[in-house]
């Protein structure tokens, strides 16, 4: 039998490119061999699509069934009571990933096959989320459970720590010491245990939790001829790069698959193919701070693509000394609370709580300290070649106040 990546790849049509592994980045695809404007260089799939019912929960066709679209509603009335962290149509698009084996008794709900989940699974999802996230508690994990759970390639942490015999609720204020003592401490999805209980699953809370994650961070969203939500997920194109200057774009066909086309340079053996997780009115309204933002928020990454670069990261203001100390960029809905009972501020503006109100901040270990992106922006607006960068002000009215530039960006006030 062919391992799910062989079965992905073998599924899709006009393949010119190829699955390449980058260290510390992942999984990456990259052209084979030179391509010109214009050309597919791949063509997939649908690994698998769901039907959203409207917010009424109702469908506009005869499928999903009744039933299907009743469920769909106890959803939504589970995960609003819990405050749930992802849209309802992420977790009922989960629930229908599960296989024959995993499904609710005595419910009409469709199934997927072990080898097509086996791909899914094969898609990005982070290991753990800030328990500062909505609709998420903490566990507490032994370092030992997550050194064990390393060998499970499908639940990497999650289904060790969930059923780990150390999973009791720690106070908020011992999270700092539990960390030093070598304790990793992670958060669930308490949704996902929920619906869990609610229909009677025979699939841990970790699992369901994944596939969540999955269809969050991979899906895309379309409509089908009688205008209903579809989410489908696309497995090798999913292994793209974003950039926000990409060399190719996605394209929907007639026949549901989602073709890869090469961008106005065209592509050159061994090039990293590159699409945008963005929109085009969010490439061209939107300067490198929002963009950063948006990116860190819904893909839990902070960009670095050629257009985003201009802004880097910053060396710590307050550490004084012979030794530059560069601070740790921290995104926010990944990462537990490094203060804990306490808001991250910025200590230059003193904005409000960064984990809740930016994708992204940045931390001092040393002086832990922390810079918010816009006054992170002004600390590195001088240390580009550029003529441009920096802190400018009027000549003839110095009252006016001053602005930052820094690539793209520019801050007006900032002085």
């Amino acid at each position: 039998m062919q391992d799910p990546w062989t079965q992905a790849i073998a599924g899709c049509r006009n393949v010119e490119v190829e699955l390449s592994f980058v260290a510390n980045h992942g999984r990456v695809l990259k052209a084979i061999r030179n391509s010109v404007q214009g050309q597919c260089i791949l063509s997939a799939p649908i690994g698998h699509q769901v039907i959203i019912p409207n917010e009424h929960g109702e469908s506009l066709r005869k499928t999903p069934p009744h039933c299907l679209t009743q469920d769909f509603a106890t959803v939504d009335r589970i995960c609003k009571s819990v405050c749930a962290m992802h849209k309802t149509d992420k977790y009922w698009a989960a629930l229908l990933s599960l296989t024959k084996d995993e499904g609710p008794f005595q419910r009409a709900w469709p199934v997927i096959e072990e080898e097509v989940q086996a791909r899914l699974l094969l898609l990005y999802r982070p290991k753990s989320l800030s328990s500062a996230c909505p609709g998420r508690t903490l566990l507490q994990v032994s370092s030992e459970v997550v050194s064990d759970s390393q060998s499970d390639t499908h639940n990497v942490c999650l289904s060790d720590i969930y059923n780990s015999k150390t999973s009791s609720m720690p106070a908020y204020g011992s999270l700092q010491r539990q960390q030093q003592n070598h304790t990793q401490v992670i958060s669930h999805d308490v949704a996902a245990v929920k619906l869990c209980e609610f229909f009677d699953l025979k699939v841990s809370a970790a699992k369901l939790e994944e596939l969540v994650l999955i269809w969050k961070y991979n899906a895309l969203s379309t409509t089908c001829p009688d205008a209903e939500c579809v989410l489908r997920l696309y497995i090798v194109p999913a292994m793209a790069t974003h950039s926000c200057t990409p060399n190719c774009h996605w394209a929907f066909a007639d026949s549901g698959h989602l073709d890869i086309v090469a961008g106005p340079n065209g592509l050159k053996r061994g090039e990293e193919v590159t699409v945008s997780y963005l929109d085009e009115p969010s490439l061209h309204k939107f300067h490198s701070l929002q963009r950063r933002d948006l990116l860190a928020r819904n893909w839990l990454f902070l960009c670095d693509c050629k257009a985003c670069s201009c802004i880097r990261v910053p060396v710590c203001p307050w550490c004084v000394g012979s030794e530059e100390v560069s601070m740790i960029t921290y995104i926010s809905r990944t990462e537990e609370p490094i203060k804990p009972a306490l808001q991250a501020i910025c200590n230059r503006c003193s904005d409000g709580d960064l984990r809740t109100e930016v994708g992204y901040f940045y931390h001092c270990e040393r002086c832990v300290f922390d810079l918010c992106p816009r006054c992170a922006a002004i600390e590195t607006s001088d240390a580009d070649d550029s003529p441009f960068n920096g802190c400018w002000s009027h000549a003839g009215d110095p009252g006016q106040g001053s602005e930052s530039i820094v690539g793209d960006v520019i801050l007006w006030g900032s002085g």
